[in-house]
């Protein structure tokens, strides 16, 4: 790969420009910029062997990976603890367009025809925010509120990399949206031959702030297509002049500015031309909370996502999977966790056994946060499943002990069943992707488990027997 641009900018404002490629990135109102951007090109054989699909599975692995890695330097080198930030990455693969979005950060394909006319459509398909119903309840079940359309109150984003304050109620699940520069052209009823050049353009939610503020009721389909027209009315001015790409890019963040954004605004511009043959990653990353989030994922997301597309599919499946066993296994202590808090709050309940169950709340906690620890990046037919099983035979025995407390064996059962549904899915459907070694997978893990549900019943006997 060559061509790599990484700003992190440490100045109010911040140009930017490479072959096809401008940004501009200001600091406007606020006291910092917490904006950060990438963008590199790939050599003609790096993305050949992949279907967009595949690259939409590593994208969205990529920002699990880069959540796991962030949360890991918390408490070794990080000063802003409670920081997030939002993603809008696209993979352009020749006419291939793959965006994935946490947050509210915003990509645009802009068509332009060979009769000057300029034909807008917003990449990320949903935005999703503590305002839509489905994401609101995923947010109290895991124990939080929804007051004013954000998180407790405090977050209008639901969806982010870091924000570990939250716990569960923030999301590192991506917004993924693949199509075709032949399927935007029909959209907007243009003959693909008459389409003269297209433009990726990404912004935080900056650039659209203003605009968002005015329309708070409006849905996300209205919203979307009135973001589409507001940058279109920004272009049909600005491209009088021929500008370039950082052209392009600078003007689009001074009028938000002008039209009065508060926020810090940064727009990134990346052109393609017919017969389509750039393939690149351009993304944004719109910090809060101070700079950490956003200056790790430009540090590391274009390593993270090479790395991913490198590994064939059957790596790849044993990867997804050590990152979904972490986050079960986290949500599954933690969703226990709030179950014994509300339990403690209960009118009826005597000191003492509100003391038991902080104890078990404690012991709990410390065991969620040492298995959110373990890399997910290792192997789950070895060593991962083995970290994972140390972790919690070493767990105090006192999690036992506390009326209605969660039982341990249960969740690994669960756990199992899940792993045999995974293999037998990996194994047996002509359309997935097999995992290798499945049979030593399965049987490694279920050596593993059945270890550890004789030794929780062997406490939770003892326990109940004392």
């Amino acid at each position: 790969m060559n061509n790599k641009v990484i700003s992190k900018p440490g100045q109010p404002d911040k140009k930017i420009q490479a072959e096809g490629f401008g940004a501009f990135e200001t600091q406007g109102q606020r006291q910092t910029q917490e904006d950060t951007l990438v963008r590199e090109l790939f050599c003609d054989n790096e993305l050949q062997n992949l279907t967009p699909e595949q690259i939409a599975t590593r994208l969205a692995i990529t920002y699990r990976l880069l959540n796991a890695r962030f949360k890991e330097t918390l408490g070794k080198n990080s000063t802003d603890h409670g920081a997030g930030t939002t993603a809008s990455t696209t993979v352009i693969q020749k006419k291939n367009l793959i965006t994935a979005t946490l947050g509210d950060s915003i990509a645009f394909a802009v068509l332009y025809d060979n009769k000057n006319n300029v034909h807008v459509r917003r990449l990320n398909q949903t935005i999703i925010s503590p305002k839509l119903p489905h994401e609101a309840q995923r947010i109290k079940d895991a124990g939080h509120k929804v007051v004013n359309d954000r998180i407790d109150g405090r977050l209008a984003v639901s969806r982010a990399i870091g924000d570990f304050y939250y716990d569960s109620a923030m999301s590192v699940t991506a917004d993924v949206h693949i199509t075709t520069i032949d399927k935007l052209a029909a959209d907007v009823h243009v003959n693909i031959d008459q389409i003269s050049k297209v433009q990726i353009i990404t912004t935080c939610d900056g650039f659209t702030e203003e605009s968002d503020y005015k329309h708070l009721e409006d849905s996300d389909k209205e919203r979307k297509t009135r973001q589409e027209d507001y940058l279109k009315v920004f272009l049909t001015t600005i491209l009088k002049n021929e500008p370039s790409e950082l052209d392009i890019a600078e003007n689009l963040s001074r009028a938000a500015f002008k039209d009065g954004s508060q926020d810090n605004i940064s727009v990134a511009v990346q052109t393609i031309h017919p017969p389509y043959e750039v393939s690149c990653i351009m993304g944004i990353y719109d910090g809060h909370g101070g700079t950490d989030a956003s200056h790790f994922v430009a540090d590391h997301i274009l390593d993270v996502f090479e790395k991913q597309c490198t590994l064939t599919d059957d790596q790849l499946n044993k990867e997804e999977l050590s990152i979904w066993l972490t986050m079960y296994l986290g949500n599954e202590f933690q969703n226990q966790i709030i179950a014994l808090t509300k339990r403690k709050e209960f009118y009826f309940q005597t000191e003492a056994a509100k003391k038991e169950i902080e104890t078990t709340i404690n012991a709990l906690t410390t065991i969620k946060n040492k298995i959110l620890a373990i890399s997910y990046e290792t192997d789950p037919t070895t060593a991962y499943i083995q970290n994972i099983k140390n972790v919690i035979l070493a767990a105090d025995p006192s999690i036992y002990k506390a009326r209605g407390t969660f039982s341990i064996h249960r969740m690994l059962q669960r756990l199992m069943n899940w792993i045999e549904q995974y293999s037998s899915k990996a194994t047996n459907e002509p359309n997935t992707p097999k995992v290798s070694s499945s049979g030593l997978f399965k049987t490694t893990t279920e050596k593993h488990i059945d270890e550890i549900l004789a030794k929780t019943n062997e406490v939770a006997s003892k326990t109940s027997k004392g």
